[in-house]
Formats: C-alpha cells, sequence, structure tokens
C-alpha cells in the first residue's frame, strides 16, 4: 500500500507539480536546499520524514525526552556515542548529521537526493528515475532543446 500511495504521490506532483502526498514544505526542508541546516534541523527533518515523535526516539535510543528535546531546539548536543547511535538508527551518515558534504556531490541539495534514492525500495527508485526523466523532458521541451 506504501508503494501505490508514493506513486500517487510522485505522479502528482509530475502532473501538477505540487507535492500532494507529503506535508507542506517546511522550513527544515528549505534549509537543507539552501546548504545551511544545523544539528537540531537535521534531526527534527529526520523524525518528520519518519514521522517518529521525540519522545519515541528517546525510548528507542534509552535516552531521556529531555536530551532529545534540548538537540532538536539545537540548545545542545550529542556526544560522539550518541551521534553514532543516531546516525545507526535513521541510517544515515554521521557527516549528514553533522551536515558535512562529503565532496563527491556537487551541492547540499544533491547529497539530500542521493540519500532519499538509497533509501527508497528498488520499485520506487525505478519510478524515480523514470519521473526524473520526465521532468528532464519537460525541461528540454520548454527551453526548446531536442531530446537526448
Amino acid at each position: 500500500m506504501k508503494d501505490e500511495s508514493f506513486k500517487h504521490g510522485v505522479l502528482s506532483f509530475c502532473v501538477t507539480g505540487k507535492n500532494t502526498n507529503f506535508a507542506s514544505q517546511n522550513r527544515t526542508k528549505h534549509k537543507r536546499m539552501m546548504g545551511s541546516m544545523n544539528f537540531g534541523d537535521t534531526l527534527r527533518g529526520l523524525l518528520e520524514e519518519r514521522e517518529i515523535t521525540q519522545k519515541q526516539l528517546a525510548a528507542d535510543l534509552n535516552a531521556a525526552p529531555s536530551t532529545i528535546g534540548g538537540y532538536v531546539q539545537n540548545s545542545s548536543e550529542p556526544d560522539f556515542a550518541m551521534l553514532k547511535l543516531l546516525a545507526q538508527y535513521f541510517g544515515v551518515t554521521t557527516d549528514y548529521l553533522l551536515d558535512c558534504r562529503s565532496g563527491h556531490t556537487v551541492s547540499q541539495q544533491e547529497d539530500e537526493l542521493l540519500r532519499i534514492f538509497r533509501a527508497l525500495s528498488a520499485e520506487q527508485q525505478e519510478i524515480c528515475v523514470a519521473q526524473c526523466r520526465v521532468f528532464l523532458r519537460v525541461r528540454h521541451r520548454e527551453q526548446g532543446e531536442p531530446p537526448r
């Protein structure tokens, strides 16, 4: 059922240019695209993306809810052990959590796209690639370029 919902969201975006399947763009996603994230924003984005509460994360990691709240509010930062634990929990790198680019990509937005793509199922990756090809065809058409 999740794959159907995903397909609907991707197709709706392609047709309307609006993401009808997910919550409206928030400041966390905007900051990620603009390359000005801090640890709390990154953690908040991961929590929202996975629909996990701070309280649930704290319970899963055997941490105090106030500790997680401090991270999300940018009033405190995790130690190395907690940073590694958070990276393992969310399936991301510590570099991602700390907003350190790998050097293998051109922008923070490209890092984000790669992270999201790798988190998709094989079927979702195929759909994503197909939709990206549609976006390219539309772009070429709008710019009067021949298709590649």
